[in-house]
């Protein structure tokens, strides 16, 4: 049995106050827009009914939702606009009704401890993500067919994605072994020397804004492939930017993702480190310390366009930066293709082959 939440005062949505047509967020335009009437706004134009001064604790909201049947990360919320019955993952921020096309946001999942702070908004619309997959998928002439059709393409979602950006202060101690390998004639010998040297290096390092995707269910790597984003571009949060795009709560461990961000500090504190030392042949990392502190993080929504194919019984999953633009997720190869190239290059073999044995 799923949870029934109904609307109450947990589902918003966008409508034109000139002719009450859907709104959904304009990437060209950097606003609201009506797509009959052409009226504009800007999320600051409506109230937002997340924003109130009761804290809403996170126990309270847990247990509108919590549910101890076999589907019970699934909710079940009414639509304001036509009544249907939206199915949607507890965890859902913002989503669209499949029975009218309303935009709708779900309030109470972006309330209290549950409220982003700050989000970018998406530069790249549903256009520009197929465009740029297009390019990505080219690069693979080995490609699947079907990874390149329209109606493939068209199932791409934009996706407001949760992150955690933090800034941490690191002093570490590195010690590494350095090898100096050098030859040289000695008459009609040739000499090999080899040295070895310790290598100490202190630093202070400060990281501002180091990014660790908050969703369980999407792939941290490929979080991490379309980086870098713009965090100079970031909004104070408002759902109304989510209008037309689907939303999720964070819902991954706030220690596991505080523990990935230092993990990934002291990484490029290493990698910094290594490289201060020149002129060695090998360097390596034998010990280090690593002081972490003044860690604090903010809670931001990121513009992501994911795209889900299934082939061949595997889920390939690809994501746009909606921002930026970049694109990463693994090209399969077709067999077929890769057969048939395969077997005109052997032809090719034998060919060549039996025009030397008619000349000879």
């Amino acid at each position: 049995m799923l949870c029934n939440c109904t609307t109450g005062d947990i589902m918003q949505n966008y409508n034109c106050k000139n002719c009450g047509a859907v709104l959904y967020w304009d990437v060209d335009e950097g606003c609201l827009k009506c797509e009959f009437c052409g009226m504009k706004y800007q999320p600051s134009d409506f109230e937002d009914y997340t924003d109130t001064t009761e804290e809403v604790k996170n126990e309270e909201v847990e247990q509108q939702y919590t549910n101890t049947e076999p589907q019970e990360d699934m909710a079940v919320y009414e639509c304001k606009n036509c009544g249907g019955e939206i199915v949607t993952l507890k965890t859902t921020m913002a989503t669209i009704c499949p029975y009218c096309g309303e935009a709708v946001s779900i309030t109470s999942k972006s309330a209290g401890v549950f409220r982003p702070e700050l989000c970018i908004p998406f530069k790249k619309d549903k256009a520009d993500a197929m465009r740029l997959y297009k390019k990505y998928v080219k690069r693979s002439f080995l490609t699947p067919k079907k990874f390149k059709l329209e109606n493939t393409l068209e199932k791409c979602q934009g996706l407001f994605a949760p992150f955690y950006l933090h800034t941490i202060d690191d002093r570490a101690k590195h010690r590494f072994e350095g090898e100096k390998t050098g030859y040289k004639r000695r008459g009609d010998d040739r000499v090999t020397t080899h040295r070895v040297f310790e290598l100490i290096l202190e630093a202070d390092g400060k990281f501002e804004r180091v990014p660790t995707d908050g969703s369980v269910r999407i792939d941290d790597a490929m979080m991490e492939a379309i980086e870098p984003f713009d965090y100079s571009e970031c909004k104070a949060y408002n759902p109304a930017y989510m209008a037309g795009f689907a939303a999720e709560q964070t819902d991954d461990d706030k220690k596991s993702l505080d523990a990935r961000a230092v993990a990934r500090v002291e990484d490029g504190m290493r990698t910094k480190a290594q490289q201060a030392f020149s002129g060695y042949s090998t360097v390596t990392l034998k010990n280090e310390i690593n002081a972490i502190d003044n860690h604090t993080s903010e809670y931001v929504m990121m513009p992501v366009w994911l795209l889900n194919i299934n082939h061949n019984g595997k889920k390939y999953t690809y994501a746009i930066n909606g921002q930026s633009g970049k694109v990463t997720g693994k090209l399969p190869i077709d067999k077929v293709k890769l057969a048939s190239i395969l077997a005109g290059t052997f032809v090719g073999v034998d060919l060549i082959l039996s025009l030397i044995t008619a000349l000879l």
